[in-house]
């Protein structure tokens, strides 16, 4: 296709949801590599088997990687070293293609190492590497965000340890949800600082998201940092900056008193699987992840959960892709999602302008 070119970096699998159902990524991700880059045992292609334990419905998520496969990082590893002898960090949510496997390592292009080969010892990469054809759709805040957990209350999003997932819990704007996946981006983005009239500020990414209130319609929406103005009203809570409790929290509504656009630094991401929305320095946040391919192809079933299936979902699917998007669906999953409106209508003030206001 010229909207890829060929290079399977240009092309991105997204999916809801990551281990559950016949549209999740680890099935995805099996099978696209069975129709372009399919495994045979006895053939001379460098392979690894990565054996993987049973999931909580007994089915086994081991598979094959060999040269030639799109791979994702799901882990920050700070001690590989790219072709020329540097020492190259890879970090968690990165994507590459295996050029070659070894005695002792797996070699791995990664274009965002400036793309360069690097090495990835083998008992690493079964710990570390999956296949990356198809993905999930995250967050990116810096971090410094405080954020508040059930287990150790109020934490920076930088200090949570991987081996955290899946035993701690973090505030939504409601309840407490577990992350199911902590990611960190290298600085390749630009950020967008936004601060309150009362001084709390919370840095993120262009396309990150935060709880706004429509004065004219009466209604809140979440816009995207880099359409958010100086006078918009946002959704803060009330005592977070002094009083970071372990409870539900109280929210008033403030104007935006100053916006910066700062230089790249590292940005975290937690996953929330079911509202994605964070509690970040006592505002309310969104999802947020901007265009990143070319060409996307969203996956959307009834395998996905119920509160996942919002009109909200199909417009990240879609707005992911920068030329072209295709999605592929169970017809009635898609009309359920597309009737279901998870927040308010997109703020426009298209009917104001008309009406001279």
């Amino acid at each position: 296709s010229d909207l890829v070119h060929k290079d399977i970096m240009n092309i991105q699998l997204l999916s809801p949801v990551k281990s559950r159902g016949n549209s999740c990524v680890h099935e995805l991700n099996i099978a696209i590599q069975d129709m372009i880059n399919p495994v045979d045992e006895n053939s001379s292609v460098p392979k690894m088997h990565i054996k993987k334990k049973k999931n909580s419905l007994g089915k086994d998520e081991s598979f094959w990687i060999q040269a030639g496969d799109k791979v994702m990082c799901i882990k920050n590893n700070y001690q590989t070293y790219n072709e020329d002898g540097i020492q190259t960090p890879i970090f968690n949510g990165w994507t590459g293609v295996v050029e070659n496997i070894t005695e002792n390592d797996v070699l791995i292009r990664f274009p965002l190492a400036d793309n360069k080969i690097v090495y990835v010892p083998k008992d690493e990469a079964k710990k570390d590497i999956i296949l990356g054809y198809a993905s999930t759709i995250h967050k990116c805040v810096t971090g410094d965000t405080w954020i508040i957990t059930k287990e150790k209350g109020p934490i920076q999003i930088r200090d949570i340890e991987e081996s955290d997932i899946g035993h701690i819990s973090v505030l939504n704007n409601n309840y407490y949800e577990k992350p199911t996946r902590l990611i960190v981006n290298p600085p390749y983005q630009n950020l967008v600082r936004i601060t309150s009239e009362s001084g709390r500020h919370v840095t993120g990414t262009l396309d990150h998201k935060v709880l706004t209130y429509n004065q004219f319609r009466k209604e809140f929406d979440f816009i995207e940092f880099k359409y958010i103005n100086v006078g918009d009203w946002i959704y803060v809570e009330k005592d977070f900056k002094d009083n970071r409790a372990r409870h539900h929290l109280q929210y008033q509504i403030e104007s935006v008193a100053e916006i910066e656009v700062l230089p790249p630094e590292p940005t975290y991401s937690l996953e929330m699987p079911h509202t994605h929305l964070i509690v970040e320095n006592g505002i309310i946040c969104h999802n947020c992840q901007g265009s990143d391919y070319p060409a996307i192809i969203g996956v959307l079933d009834y395998s996905t959960p119920p509160q996942m299936l919002t009109s909200q979902l199909v417009y990240t699917l879609l707005t992911r892709a920068k030329k072209k998007c295709w999605l592929v669906a169970q017809n009635g999953a898609l009309r359920k999602a597309i009737s279901t409106d998870f927040v308010s209508t997109k703020r426009t003030f298209l009917q104001e302008f008309l009406l001279g206001k």
